[in-house]
């Protein structure tokens, strides 16, 4: 509707004896600029339009975003749009993300050929916990939870002497 009535309004200009030849700089000018506006927009969108395509990303595919303005974001994919992805956080957040970046950028996808993902939970105890108990501990916090799957099994170790504590995940 918007270019047939640009086009509407070029004819009556026509017929009406205006030159429009002098205006076609001014035009000319602002249809780079127009143009360099939406160069993002256009680039989101073409990104759409090959993820869809592609299906290498799916609804309710759990991601992690490789990208310093996203730190590591991790969650899964609520809805792709052609212009925008929206992703739902672990927090229960919900980040809209432009197609491109997630064409660009590296992303992981843990749940591409499978349902069944695995995250690793860092967890931090004093130094004078007994490191045999905190890992039962924590297997037995895994095991109670219905959402956790017993293959792979579940596993708890022990990473690092902490600055502040010891580090399990």
């Amino acid at each position: 509707s918007y270019a047939l009535g640009a086009i509407a309004i070029i004819i009556a200009v026509q017929n009406s004896g205006l030159n429009l030849s002098s205006l076609s700089i001014i035009l000319g000018g602002l249809g780079v600029g127009i143009g360099f506006g939406i160069q993002h927009i256009a680039d989101d969108f073409i990104s759409g339009l090959i993820m869809l395509f592609e299906r290498t990303l799916k609804v309710n595919d759990l991601i992690e975003l490789d990208d310093y303005r996203f730190e590591g974001l991790l969650g899964s994919i609520v809805e792709v749009k052609l212009r925008s992805t929206i992703i739902r956080t672990l927090d229960n957040g919900d980040v809209v993300i432009p197609n491109s970046q997630l064409i660009k950028n590296r992303v992981l996808n843990w749940s591409y050929d499978t349902p069944i993902a695995r995250l690793k939970i860092p967890v931090g105890v004093a130094y004078d916990s007994e490191p045999t108990l905190v890992t039962e501990l924590l297997l037995k916090s895994a095991y109670m939870e219905p959402a956790i799957s017993s293959q792979p099994m579940p596993r708890a170790m022990f990473m690092a002497f902490g600055e502040d504590a010891l580090e399990f995940e």
